[in-house]
């Protein structure tokens, strides 16, 4: 799994840690997608509330050369 640079500054910018971007791809829901880009990857949300404020994760399923892989593209905590 890889967390785009854009992933990485609004989970900063949020307070979202690695740990609970896997608890939402473990625990929560799919809520938006897939659906393929028009670069071929294939996009997703996922919902989950943590330390009950919603968390949703954007991620990309892409594959290179060794197989699969998921990149974060992003994060967002709404406020609630």
């Amino acid at each position: 799994m890889f967390y785009s640079q854009h992933a990485k500054a609004r989970m900063i910018e949020r307070g979202v840690s690695m740990p609970d971007v896997m608890d939402c791809l473990g625990k929560g829901q799919i809520t938006e997608g897939p659906f393929q880009q028009p670069a071929g990857d294939w996009r997703f949300t996922m919902s989950w509330f943590r330390a009950g404020s919603p968390l949703q994760i954007v991620g990309a399923i892409d594959i290179d050369d060794d197989g699969t892989f998921i990149v974060i593209v992003t994060t967002i905590q709404k406020k609630g």
